[in-house]
């Protein structure tokens, strides 16, 4: 075995299994170092604890390879623990085959060789008091690391007591999103998905109803329970799903002309149904039709999202999620807040699942460059260009209308002509970058787009704060101090609670008076006087002048330069939130 004993991570090249250029890298990091100890292990659950909790704390997944208990004296003892990409597929696919089909899922692997492996053994037979003991087979990976665990099957599991927290809790008709808020609460390091809590459930019911459907369950409550029941079967027409079919193909048509002949077909197979033929035609495709009909569309970079309103998806999913209006600030904070933290880990597992798993359909030549460095919808979009392609090679009279160039800036059929007749890689060059940002983190900005500077926007705020007012630059000035010193605003607590509804009582504090509000030269006349002073009470809210001159000399800000300003903007680190909050503050 090779010196694994270094001080820093060494650099080294390892022969890549996977084809893909940056999927699977030549340059490798040598993480021997990290898995070398001395330490003596009491058991071999202590060994392979150690080393998943050094593998999770350095961005990478262990399993278990195989072992030998080593019974009856026969050997000593072992356990070989390897990275979770490590191997080969061995299943029937065929690579470069669509697996894809009505009631099938399309299957992908993880596997590509990886060459890291370790090795753990007992000093001793299976029957003396010994330890263990850690040895680095191969301390080198031929991939990057993980940069995050969400959608990997192995490090999302549920552990004893977390799946019958989940049976506790179904059993209590919890939803399942708020049973998996419950199991990140209590670690916060759980990878567990959604899905993980579904299939978690499913196994529970499916261990409960031992093999009967939902209807036998249900007729079999009944009668357990002495119910009377009485069930008929409707028979469904099927005119509104082809209404249905003809309206999604007529939304579909990609060119102009095609799309006019569709709708004289679609009028002329439903023309028993005017009103509903006149409500498609006056309400949505008269109107909208080139923000919905993809002949329309297709002219502009919408990179697969089709939505007209995203901001009712948003508010939709909110209102799920809050379930009612009752509730208080924080309580909807809390809801808010778990609704952000479950996209984020769908969206950080589809991530991990374009990054680190192939599917077979994309293990040939033409997809080499581009496995684990575009996103998995993208290549669906290509393999859909690359059959165009194929057709346009058969038949002459068919053409390309390049509209994925300018929809999803990617390669269209005739672009990838010459790749698929010379079985050449596809350049990940081709591809827009939107598609090759597998990060949370944001996009960097190119060298083509200009961001104004901090001195450019003092400027324009200082040329708006001279043309202002009095009271336009206390408003300024407030919402400048708001961006500067973020403890201290203008929101102050109500002082006392009001009672809205019912008839007052006799108790509270009610001025029946006749007399007239103060003026404003009042409020300024007596704020000037002493403390001694009469006080005038306001029929609102009976609280005295001087109280509420208090409250507005404690709200005033303090004067605030430009300079002042400038320093906390350099020693600011979120510097892009300054210069974005200062454009809506002059405006």
């Amino acid at each position: 075995m090779e010196d694994s004993k270094v001080e820093e991570h060494k650099e080294s090249f390892v022969p890549s299994a996977c084809s893909g250029a940056n999927a699977c890298r030549e340059l490798a990091l040598d993480y021997s170092h990290e898995f070398t100890t001395h330490e003596d292990f009491a058991t071999r659950d202590n060994l392979v604890t150690w080393v998943r909790e050094v593998g999770m704390r350095l961005g990478m997944i262990m399993t278990v390879k195989f072992s030998n208990p080593g019974k009856n004296r026969r050997r000593r003892p072992y356990v070989v623990l390897v990275c979770e990409r490590a191997g080969v597929y061995r299943g029937k696919k065929v690579p470069g085959q669509d697996d894809k089909g009505k009631g099938k899922r399309q299957t992908s692997s993880k596997k590509c060789e990886c060459p890291f492996e370790l090795k753990g053994q007992k000093m001793g037979m299976d029957d003396e008091e010994v330890g263990w003991v850690l040895t680095v087979e191969c301390g080198s990976h031929n991939h990057s690391d993980f940069e995050n665990f969400q959608g990997h099957s192995y490090a999302g599991r549920l552990t004893s007591e977390e799946m019958a927290l989940v049976e506790d809790l179904s059993n209590a008709l919890v939803k399942p999103k708020a049973i998996l808020s419950s199991l990140k609460l209590k670690n916060p390091t759980n990878a567990s998905l959604i899905k993980t809590v579904y299939n978690a459930r499913l196994k529970i019911q499916f261990k409960e109803n031992a093999g009967r459907t939902q209807m036998q369950l249900l007729m079999l409550k009944l009668s357990e329970n002495n119910y009377f029941e009485y069930h008929r079967y409707l028979e469904e027409t099927g005119e509104w799903k082809d209404f249905e079919s003809e309206w999604a193909s007529l939304v579909g048509q990609e060119t102009e002309e095609s799309f006019h002949k569709e709708w004289d077909v679609m009028k002329t197979n439903f023309f028993d149904y005017p009103d509903a033929l006149t409500y498609v035609s006056h309400s949505w495709l008269d109107p909208y039709k080139e923000m919905i009909v993809s002949a329309w569309t297709n002219k502009h970079r919408h990179l697969g999202t089709y939505t007209s309103n995203r901001v009712e998806g948003a508010h939709s999913r909110m209102k799920k999620e809050l379930g009612n209006s009752m509730g208080t600030f924080v309580m909807i904070w809390a809801h808010i807040d778990n609704l952000l933290m479950h996209q984020h880990t769908e969206i950080k597992a589809s991530f991990e699942k374009s990054k680190n798993t192939y599917q077979h359909s994309y293990k040939v030549t033409i997809y080499n460059e581009l496995r684990g460095c575009v996103s998995l919808y993208s290549l669906e979009q290509l393999k859909l260009e690359v059959k165009k392609s194929l057709e346009l090679f058969l038949n002459e009279f068919m053409s390309c209308i390049c509209d994925i160039r300018t929809t999803h800036g990617l390669p269209c059929a005739h672009e990838l002509h010459g790749n698929v007749i010379n079985r050449t890689p596809i350049s990940l060059d081709w591809i827009d970058p939107y598609w090759k940002h597998l990060s949370m983190e944001p996009m960097i900005c190119t060298k083509d787009e200009h961001l104004p500077t901090d001195a450019e926007e003092m400027e324009a705020w200082r040329a708006v704060f001279d043309q202002s007012d009095a009271n336009k630059r206390v408003h300024l000035l407030m919402k400048l101090r708001e961006i500067t010193h973020p403890e201290s605003n203008s929101l102050i607590e109500p002082m006392q609670n009001v009672v809205t509804k019912g008839r007052p009582g006799k108790k509270l504090c009610i001025d029946k008076s006749t007399r007239r509000n103060p003026s404003k030269f009042e409020y300024e006349l007596h704020s000037s006087k002493d403390s001694c002073s009469p006080k005038i009470m306001t029929p609102e809210s009976c609280i005295p002048i001087s109280g509420i001159q208090k409250q507005r000399e404690q709200l005033m800000p303090q004067p605030i330069t430009v300079s002042m300003v400038t320093d906390i903007f350099n020693r600011s680190t979120g510097k892009s939130t300054v210069l974005e909050k200062l454009p809506v503050i002059y405006q």
